[in-house]
């Protein structure tokens, strides 16, 4: 009976991350052939918060700064997706704490997530936002996602005519920058 209790828990979690992979192909694929939908506006504090909830490890700190009200348009499920594969991943390589926070610089919004991890992948960081991008040799391949997470919030940054990039001068650790438009408050 043991034995049954633990393949049906082993199965239930390889069907967890099979369907945790065929999602973020389906995102790929939908940003490939999707024009940006941005004649809506949300609240980025909600989507911020929404990305992080639920995140954290036993070891590592989540921080997230207080988010000021800000209104940007967009897709909210989208940018708060792109949030929680940065936190994600800062979380993955994070020695004891992960920093989350915004500033606004006239018309556009940055959104960093910082760890205090090893930092980034050295002379391979151009390569970090590919798909299926396995730059850090210490990462097995059971040791994480499927090298989807950055690609999908990349595009995702890009949708809402955004970016994402890494800070090199950063250090310790690496600190992922998501800039979005962010219209003069009214």
């Amino acid at each position: 009976n043991a034995d049954l209790a633990a393949t049906h828990a082993s199965v239930l979690s390889e069907v967890t991350t099979m369907q945790t992979l065929l999602d973020d192909l389906l995102q790929l694929a939908r940003s490939d052939d999707a024009a940006p939908t941005q004649t809506t506006e949300f609240a980025l504090d909600h989507a911020i918060r929404d990305g992080v909830t639920g995140l954290g490890a036993t070891h590592i700190s989540l921080h997230v700064d207080p988010l000021p009200a800000t209104r940007i348009p967009g897709d909210a499920a989208a940018v708060a997706r792109a949030v929680r594969n940065l936190v994600e991943n800062a979380l993955r390589h994070a020695a004891s704490a992960v920093t989350v926070s915004t500033q606004r610089d006239g018309n556009v919004v940055s959104i960093a997530v910082t760890d205090d991890g090893p930092g980034g992948p050295g002379d391979e960081q151009h390569r970090i936002f590919e798909r299926f991008a396995r730059v850090d040799a210490a990462r097995a391949a059971d040791e994480g996602g499927a090298g989807l997470g950055l690609a999908i919030a990349r595009a995702i940054a890009e949708q809402h005519r955004g970016s994402l990039t890494l800070d090199s001068v950063h250090a310790p650790g690496a600190r992922f920058v998501l800039r979005l438009p962010a219209p003069t408050p009214r």
